[in-house]
């Protein structure tokens, strides 16, 4: 599912809006794999907390993560 959010993404990635819209659909994709409630007011929270967790105990491979932006639970939906 987070294959095809970012597959079909063929928006410029200098673009800050094109950018945040690409954000935007992963955090969606993530919180729907992990089974969070959209309407918990920390989703994006929960969200890189259990990425974090995997990629702590090796599950996520080798790869960097970046810092997430702050969103409103309102800006995600």
């Amino acid at each position: 599912m987070l294959y095809e959010a970012v597959s079909s993404f063929n928006g410029d990635l200098e673009d800050e809006e094109t950018m945040s819209w690409l954000i935007k659909a992963e955090f969606t994709v993530l919180r729907d794999a992990f089974n969070l409630a959209p309407e918990s007011d920390d989703c994006v929270h929960k969200v890189a907390a259990k990425l974090l967790n995997l990629y702590r105990t090796g599950r996520l491979g080798h790869y960097t993560l970046d810092h997430a932006p702050s969103y409103k639970r309102d800006n995600l939906s």
